[in-house]
């Protein structure tokens, strides 16, 4: 497995984790959910367009 299909992969796993927080109600859980779905969802639009050029 190369490293950007990992990385990849450890993206979806992390937004994963996030939207969890989100659905399971957990005290203050979804602050830090939130920075996670944007430092996740950032890198993975980062990592697709770094593919594209």
């Amino acid at each position: 497995m190369d490293a950007d299909r990992r990385d990849t992969i450890l993206v979806v796993i992390a937004i994963l984790g996030a939207l969890l927080s989100f659905w399971i109600p957990m005290p203050w859980g979804a602050i830090p959910a939130a920075v996670t779905l944007l430092i996740a969802g950032a890198a993975l639009i980062r990592s697709r367009r770094a593919k594209q050029d």
